[in-house]
């Protein structure tokens, strides 16, 4: 989804309702990429998007570089950490967009107001903490059901004990992908029966 679906503010459980989703759809691809690419600005403005998200991942950079140099962790700081830092990073934002898609898409069937994505930012802020304070069951909820363990924890305990954590530390590419695909899979079973009003 191109179209409506870059605007923060859109409402999918809303176009879904309404029978709208053909709207959001642009008619060419190169077409949306050229209106957005006149959009991009390093100055904040509330009718273009901005790069904030870049100096955030920026700054978590190098606050996280500067915190392994400084504290006494077992994994030395060398170029090739900081590359896998990046690595584990792409890979949470991997798992996160995959367990939205799937749950947002879920709106294709589920024609709720409130819809199921408002209870997933609670179980994500849940995720955030160490998997090890929760029952069992829990955690594996938080690796395997909804993987978001693979966004904070798993990347953590790379730098801090990566021998208690190794199979887990090694399947994190696996389940990002694996997490990615089922939600592009619901996505897609989804397109398949909204009903367009033809219009």
């Amino acid at each position: 989804v191109i179209g409506r679906a870059s605007d923060p503010h859109t409402d999918f459980k809303l176009i879904l309702r309404q029978h709208d989703l053909d709207d959001t759809f642009p008619a060419t691809v190169e077409a949306e990429v050229a209106q957005h690419s006149k959009k991009v600005s390093i100055a904040p403005d509330d009718n273009r998007q901005d790069l904030r998200d870049l100096t955030v991942v920026l700054k978590g950079t190098a606050i996280t570089w500067w915190a392994l140099a400084h504290l006494d962790v077992p994994v030395a700081v060398t170029p090739g950490v900081f590359l896998a830092m990046q690595g584990l990073g792409v890979m949470g934002a991997v798992v996160y967009a995959g367990v939205f898609l799937a749950v947002a898409s879920l709106s294709f069937w589920v024609k709720d107001r409130v819809g199921l994505v408002n209870p997933l930012f609670s179980i994500n802020e849940a995720g955030r903490y160490p998997i090890t304070i929760y029952h069992p069951a829990v955690q594996i909820f938080f690796s395997m059901v909804v993987p978001f363990a693979f966004c904070a924890f798993y990347p953590a305990v790379y730098f801090t004990r990566p021998e208690g954590w190794l199979p887990w530390l090694l399947a994190g590419p696996l389940i990002a992908a694996a997490s990615f695909l089922a939600g592009l899979a619901v996505f897609y079973r989804g397109l398949r029966v909204y009903e367009s009003t033809g219009t």
